[in-house]
């Protein structure tokens, strides 16, 4: 008996190591590449194409305001920029960060010529949404 016993012992030991191996360089456990997001450009571009038409006219509400209240053409110039930089980031980040960040996290580069290339694609497609989608 103890004969049977010494030798499976050490097979129950190289049957369990040799699992282990096998999990752990298995090729079902290696990460495949990354999938590609995708994003609509021209359709956010289309969506957001209104909200920028709206900030730049309420950055023009605001300089008339500034006219009106008898200052220099000079301040209602500057209002006019600063009121509509500050409201076009502001709606820039609300409603299209968001998604450019599936393709490219601000902040970041483009890790890989393909995901460069996604980007290219991505602002390409947003610009063409912004011009009306033609």
């Amino acid at each position: 008996m103890k004969t049977l016993k010494d030798a499976l012992t050490p097979l129950a030991i190289l049957i369990l190591s040799a699992t282990i191996l096998y999990d752990h360089f298995s090729t079902r456990n290696v990460p495949g590449p990354t999938p590609t997001p995708t994003v609509n450009g021209t359709a956010l571009g289309k969506k957001y194409a209104p909200v920028l038409v709206s900030t730049y006219a309420d950055a023009w509400l605001a300089a008339a305001k500034v006219v009106e209240d008898g200052k220099p053409i000079a301040e209602a110039q500057k209002t006019l920029q600063e009121s509509w930089k500050e409201a076009r980031v502001k709606a820039f980040t609300d409603e299209v960060g968001p998604t450019f960040a599936v393709v490219l996290p601000e902040g970041t580069e483009p890790s890989s010529p393909e995901r460069r290339a996604q980007v290219v694609e991505l602002w390409r497609t947003f610009a063409k949404g912004l011009k009306g989608g033609h």
